[in-house]
């Protein structure tokens, strides 16, 4: 019973004392240093390829944007030359269709709406790479801990190896002991080396997106992290959402399209005037043409468009309600995650910082197998390692949720009160 209470005490202490070194909970501080992390942070997403070419492509399609707001038609301009016995006869004039039902009025419209289109599938790119950016600032720091957990277990377990087998030839201790340790030093051998493979897999893709990372801008403010799930309702979180704004105005820029359409199949007319010489007297004419839609009245194209309005609106309303699902799963989680964490400090909160030396002392003065010993051990790094787990999960939750509801480039770069 007492070495179970020992082992206990052990195995608790242990865990809280990791969950309070800098390996888990290294952040930046709060107030000027978060404003600092932020415009970093910023900086770096915005200077990053994927998203300096998102931007470009932008440019593109504002300029595209731009052509809609200009006239519909050019003017034209008319010559005739005739050479008829000795006299030569010309004219010169201009034409010009006349736009009369209104279609330029209509482009425009079409104008804003692909101006926000554009806006929205760039922020959406925008609000993609800084998830990928986060998540990966949080794997990097996760997989830092685990791999500095197992080195420091390693070093233990071989610190312990030596004294067993210094024990051993002063007879204090059995081969079976020396057995158990090093068994124990074997696997935790492999266990560092996955945890270093690991390590230096999030390292490089940490890299990768961060060239020349500082060491004091790998972690997040811990104040960022600090949101409420729930406080608005995710319906109305989500209408501002990149993705829903997005369907939304393709939406809005279909339903212009099939109003074109339609005015497409209404003829304009084209008037003109011109002046010129016939023989030896000066003439000036007036000229009037209209299409005739007879052949093709292009009320295929005017329900095609039409139909294209009625898909763009039902794929704006699944959107909009994927999203909302979305949002809604993705709060729970981060709920389910708070609740778990609190509960989690709650208990660490509770140990005494001499109980990890007390085991020790008990295992040196007999009291405390080797084996028992080294269970407990192995029950801590198993305690540890779910602690970094959870507190992993949780932050790549709150990032899940800021990015299913639209918040997290206004949380994670413009916050001041580093809470929703």
């Amino acid at each position: 019973m007492k070495t179970s209470v020992f082992r206990r005490l052990f195995a608790i202490n242990f865990i809280c004392w990791f969950y309070l070194t800098p390996a888990l909970a290294e952040t930046a501080r709060p107030d000027v240093a978060d404003v600092t992390w932020q415009n970093w942070l910023k900086n770096q997403i915005e200077t990053h390829p994927d998203v300096v070419a998102a931007q470009q492509q932008l440019k593109a399609e504002l300029f595209l944007a731009d052509g809609r707001r200009q006239p519909l038609y050019n003017p034209a301009l008319e010559t005739e030359f005739e050479h008829l016995e000795n006299e030569n006869n010309y004219r010169f004039g201009i034409t010009q269709t006349l736009d009369v039902w209104g279609k330029r009025t209509n482009r425009r419209q079409q104008d804003e709406f692909l101006r926000l289109a554009a806006e929205q599938n760039y922020a959406q790119t925008y609000q993609d790479k800084l998830t990928e950016a986060l998540s990966e600032l949080v794997t990097y720091q996760a997989s830092k801990a685990r791999y500095r957990l197992a080195s420091e277990q390693e070093q233990q377990i071989d610190t312990l190896f030596q004294l067993i087998q210094d024990r051993q030839k002063a007879g204090d201790l059995g081969q079976i002991d020396v057995n158990l340790s090093q068994a124990s030093l074997i696997q935790k051998l492999d266990e560092t080396a996955q945890a270093m493979a690991e390590f230096q897999a999030a390292e490089t893709r940490v890299r990768e997106l961060f060239p020349g990372l500082p060491s004091g801008k790998a972690a997040i403010p811990a104040q960022l992290w600090q949101v409420n799930p729930g406080q608005e309702p995710d319906a109305v979180l989500t209408e501002n959402h990149p993705r829903v704004l997005f369907a939304k105005a393709q939406w809005a820029i279909q339903k212009e399209a099939s109003e074109l359409a339609r005015l497409d199949t209404k003829a304009e007319p084209t008037v003109g005037i011109n002046a010129g010489r016939d023989g030896d007297e000066d003439v000036v004419g007036l000229t009037f043409s209209i299409p005739l839609n007879v052949r093709n009245s292009f009320s295929a194209e005017r329900k095609a468009a039409a139909e294209s309005a009625l898909s763009a609106e039902a794929n704006y309303l699944a959107v909009r309600r994927k999203q909302q699902f979305q949002a809604q799963a993705a709060g729970r989680i981060v709920q389910q995650y708070q609740i778990q964490l609190k509960r989690w400090k709650a208990l660490l909160s509770q140990n005494s910082d001499d109980s990890r030396k007390l085991l020790t002392q008990q295992w040196r003065s007999g009291d405390l197998g080797t084996n028992e010993y080294l269970l407990a051990l192995q029950q801590n790094t198993a305690g540890a390692l779910s602690g970094i787990a959870l507190q992993e999960k949780f932050q790549l939750a709150v990032i899940a949720w800021l990015k299913s509801t639209g918040q997290l480039k206004t949380h994670m770069l413009h916050s001041t009160q580093n809470q929703i």
